[in-house]
């Protein structure tokens, strides 16, 4: 009967759920009753990608960064959470400054009300010497010659100053770009001190660019369209593959979000590895005609249809 059927079909439909929330728990590597694909176990989470704390921290040092400018006081500090653990992942560890008694130069654009000086003073300790360059007069009051920290006041646009600046206190280990934002003032800069090894140091130096996400906000006057920012990266990609003189240049560009680091070292060269026997590669007969015709491809590298 109806009222009989309904029930029937609300009894199966639970099932069916009960059947699909339980098998997670039920399913294993040793369950062969189950058909092949329900078999292969699924790779942990823990696996797939490291634990990640509030604000982006995963390591005890990305932690202690984090804390450390969540709990500052003083001159106005201004930073992404999720930037601790990516600085504590790609500049010099602290561990290999204390043993070494090296020091670690850093030059940083934009100084602001000169919080970020004393952040990465107390990070580093003696073993930095920071010099923060700011268009802003008033910057000047962050200066603290005896402990190393030097502030010029000048702008990023004029290659000229920044070559001076490089001249009287490179080479830096680090430069980080925390300046005025535009696209113009990143190219400028960026494109200024990564290849002059007056500026960057060229066996093992790291640029970093802060507040990428810019390229979203051109109508605020940071670009004009996002790839103005997004092409800068493209455009060293490029060189770090083609024309790099003397084995050195960019050795990897790391993308996050919002930040990127660029590392600087000697370029080693390509050497390809082919072993075994290949047949005949026919992939430009067998693709279509117009795929390495870039002439027939629209702005996403597609081909374009007729």
């Amino acid at each position: 009967d109806i009222a009989g059927w309904r029930l029937a079909g609300i009894s199966g439909a639970v099932g069916f759920v009960s059947a699909l929330l339980l098998a997670p728990a039920l399913s294993s590597s040793s369950c062969p009753a189950c058909p092949r694909r329900e078999c292969v176990p699924r790779l942990p989470v823990s696996a797939a990608a490291p634990h990640v704390e509030e604000g982006g921290a995963t390591t005890a040092e990305g932690g202690l960064l984090l804390q450390q400018w969540r709990t500052h006081q003083g001159p106005g500090l201004d930073r992404w959470e999720l930037y601790a653990q990516h600085y504590v992942d790609h500049l010099p560890k602290r561990e290999v400054l204390r043993e070494s008694g090296a020091r670690v130069r850093m030059l940083e654009i934009g100084v602001q009300s000169g919080g970020s000086a004393v952040a990465w003073k107390q990070w580093f300790g003696s073993a930095l010497y920071y010099v923060g360059i700011d268009i802003d007069q008033r910057c000047a009051k962050s200066r603290a010659e005896e402990d190393l920290v030097f502030i010029e006041i000048g702008s990023q646009l004029d290659e000229a100053f920044l070559a001076q600046v490089c001249r009287r206190h490179g080479p830096f280990d680090v430069i980080i770009d925390d300046g005025g934002h535009t696209s113009r003032m990143i190219r400028t800069s960026l494109f200024a001190m990564v290849q002059d090894a007056s500026c960057l140091r060229q066996d093992q130096g790291v640029y970093v660019v802060e507040d990428l996400h810019v390229m979203t906000r051109c109508a605020q006057g940071y670009c004009r369209t996002a790839s103005d920012v997004y092409d800068i990266f493209g455009e060293l990609y490029e060189k770090m593959n083609h024309d790099y003189p003397a084995g050195q240049g960019p050795v990897s560009i790391s993308l996050y979000r919002s930040v990127a680091f660029v590392h600087v070292g000697r370029q080693e060269p390509l050497v390809r590895l082919r072993k075994g026997e290949f047949f005949h590669n026919d992939e430009r007969s067998i693709n279509d005609k117009n795929a390495y015709d870039p002439s027939h491809w629209d702005r996403r590298g597609l081909v374009r249809r007729a």
